[in-house]
């Protein structure tokens, strides 16, 4: 049966799919064992049920806890030639007997799904063509392929599933050919491109999902690895979820080099709920393409992908205090809980980046541990030290800070040249308003007004957090800074 990659792609969308399988498990204490049966989508994995010869099939597994340094290895194919690897291979699943013969489930999350690998030159047809002002005509290939017809050293090719794009500068002229009507056009705005470092890259919109696509030519980087290219399409990608306020993880990457598959994996993601607590939206998109407002969303994406690009720990920090911002606020999460979850992140981030940009003053610090140190030298001292109040009085000593969360938010505010009255302020006293009620008081009762002040401290407190990512990764522009209460500024 010839099976193509495109198939399993677009077949394993569904949950209960299958394809015919075989292939060698490999287990991590060695040895190998043949097996053949079937590939299944099931709700948020891949499972390969597998059957081995009587008296050959593989090991049962140990059972209990897995790490990644336990996962087995599988090689084959799907159907007759579609190679196939499973690099991470769950050994834990069910096993059956039936008349001697044994039949094992593995779990997988990626199929790699790569030709160059087997040293199989790929095919894929390329019909796909600039247009004028700065369109997209595209035209399908019998098989419905639409790729880049200009050859690139390297492209990637991500699919995002149920993603908006909340900006457009380009689009698709569609034509459609029928026998009674004849030809019809249609033009669709569902494009944005740009460029950034050698790098040309376009979101194109097909039906609810976004195509996105890298193009790196030789002259920025003729030496790239499948690493640094997957490494390079995550840091656009966090940067494109971090301005959409949703989870931008790609069910299928393909990359291509000189023409050829080097590599092309699919994983078996869901649909994410999208927040509305994102610095941009498409009415920021909207008012730009019009021209009511100046904003660049490709000067953005270009900045996001060159700092969440950088392996440092602000940008690690910055791509997951976003990554559990949206977590907090996800589909069927109480309010109560994304509400201490801001606060804890808004919190945690002003102290990463005070610590991170070292903006205590270090003479400061140096005579307040000084003073420290005396004022607790005298507490031990003094002939009172055994009462519980004298005890008490030395340890509040002794964990004192020379600043306060407050000092550090305001530090980081003044090195990042952010407004500070009418803007972060005004941020920071929210925060401080709900934060001890969230955290210690979650249980008192409810005041009359607790919805307004809620949604209030909501959109502030998140507004707070994206302006300092934004200003972390050099963005200078329009962003939103409370969602519920509508407020925009320009930061």
């Amino acid at each position: 049966m010839k099976i193509s990659a495109d198939d399993v792609a677009e077949n394993m969308k569904t949950v209960g799919a299958s394809f015919p399988l075989s292939g060698t498990v490999y287990p991590k204490a060695n040895g190998q064992f043949d097996g053949t049966g079937t590939l299944v989508r099931t709700e948020d994995r891949f499972r390969l049920d597998l059957t081995f010869p009587y008296g050959r099939e593989a090991p049962a597994s140990k059972g209990g806890i897995y790490t990644r340094e336990d996962f087995w290895r599988f090689e084959g194919r799907i159907g007759d030639s579609l190679p196939l690897v499973v690099e991470q291979l769950d050994p834990g699943g069910s096993r059956h007997w039936s008349n001697g013969i044994i039949t094992q489930q593995y779990e997988a999350d990626t199929l790699l799904l790569s030709l160059a690998e087997f040293g199989e030159p790929s095919a894929r047809p390329e019909k796909v063509h600039r247009a004028a002002a700065g369109s997209i005509n595209i035209e399908e290939s019998d098989e419905g392929r639409k790729s880049l017809r200009r050859t690139e050293d390297i492209s990637i090719h991500a699919l995002i599933l149920n993603f908006p794009l909340i900006h457009q500068n380009g689009g698709t002229e569609f034509k459609e050919q029928n026998d009674f009507l004849g030809e019809s056009r249609r033009n669709a705005a569902d494009t944005f491109s740009g460029s950034f470092d050698g790098v040309r890259y376009g979101l194109v919109q097909r039906g609810d999902d976004l195509n996105v696509y890298l193009c790196i030519s030789t002259e920025a980087d003729s030496m790239r690895s499948v690493k640094a290219s997957e490494e390079l399409l995550t840091a656009f990608l966090t940067g494109l979820a971090f301005a959409t306020g949703q989870h931008c993880w790609p069910y299928r990457v393909v990359i291509r080099r000189n023409g050829r598959d080097v590599l092309d994996k699919i994983r078996p993601l869901g649909r994410f709920h999208r927040t509305p607590l994102a610095p941009f939206s498409e009415r920021i998109g909207f008012n730009a393409e019009v021209g009511n407002i100046a904003w660049d969303f490709a000067d953005f994406l270009g900045k996001a992908t060159r700092f969440f690009d950088n392996e440092s720990a602000l940008s690690h920090a910055a791509s997951k205090a976003l990554w559990l911002l949206r977590g907090a606020n996800a589909k069927d999460i109480p309010g109560e809980i994304t509400l201490s979850s801001l606060c804890v992140l808004l919190e945690s981030l002003a102290v990463m980046i005070f610590e991170r940009l070292e903006l205590e003053s270090k003479r400061e610090a140096a005579s307040f541990e000084d003073a420290k140190r005396d004022v607790k030298a005298w507490l031990e001292r003094h002939p009172r030290i055994a009462e519980a109040g004298f005890l008490r009085l030395r340890n509040v000593v002794g964990s004192a800070s020379l600043l306060r969360p407050i000092d550090k938010y305001r530090a980081v505010c003044k090195q990042l040249a952010l407004k500070w009255e009418g803007l972060m302020e005004d941020a920071w006293d929210t925060w401080d308003s709900v934060r001890h009620k969230k955290l210690h008081a979650i249980l008192s009762a409810e005041d009359t007004n607790s919805a307004h002040v809620h949604f209030t401290a909501v959109g502030r407190i998140a507004g707070a957090i994206n302006i300092l990512v934004l200003r972390l990764i050099g963005y200078s522009g329009v962003t939103r800074t409370s969602v519920f209460e509508d407020k925009h500024d320009r930061i």
